[in-house]
C-alpha cells in the first residue's frame, strides 16, 4: 500500500515539474483549471491508518525533498479508523508528529474519517 502512495505521489510531483513539448519543439505548460491559469499550489492527499502511521512521515519527507518548491505543497491527511474516537486520536498523533518533524511553514490539514462497517476497507483496519 505504501508503494502505491509513493508511486502516485511521485507521479503528481513529476507532472508538476514536467512541461509538455509539442512536435515542433515548443514548450508549453499544461493547465488543468477551467480559467486556463496554472495552479500555483499542489495538493497531496494521504490516507493514514494505524498500520501506515509509521510510514506516512517517510512519504511526506520523500515528497518534500523531491519537490522543486516545497512551499507550494499542501498536504491533506485523512486519519482512518473504525470509530470516530480512534480516528480523532490518530489525527492528533499525526498532527503532533508533523509538528515535531517538519518546519512550522509546512501546510497541512488533517481530518478524522471512519469507514462504513460494510466496506471492504473497513475489514482491513485493525480492531
Amino acid at each position: 500500500m505504501l508503494l502505491v502512495y509513493i508511486s502516485l505521489l511521485s507521479c503528481i510531483i513529476g507532472l508538476y515539474h514536467a512541461s509538455a513539448q509539442s512536435s515542433n519543439g515548443q514548450v508549453h505548460l499544461v493547465s488543468s483549471s477551467k480559467s486556463g491559469k496554472i495552479s500555483k499550489t499542489i495538493r497531496i492527499a494521504l490516507s493514514v491508518d494505524e498500520q501506515s502511521y509509521k510510514d506516512f512521515l517517510i512519504v511526506m519527507q520523500s515528497i518534500l525533498s523531491s519537490a522543486e518548491n516545497p512551499s507550494k505543497l499542501v498536504f491533506h491527511i485523512v486519519a482512518c479508523a473504525k470509530d470516530i474516537e480512534s480516528a480523532t486520536v490518530l489525527q492528533n498523533q499525526i498532527s503532533n508528529a508533523i509538528k515535531s518533524c517538519f518546519p512550522p511553514s509546512l501546510k497541512y490539514y488533517s481530518v478524522p474519517f471512519t469507514l462504513p462497517p460494510h466496506s471492504g476497507f473497513y475489514a482491513q483496519l485493525k480492531a
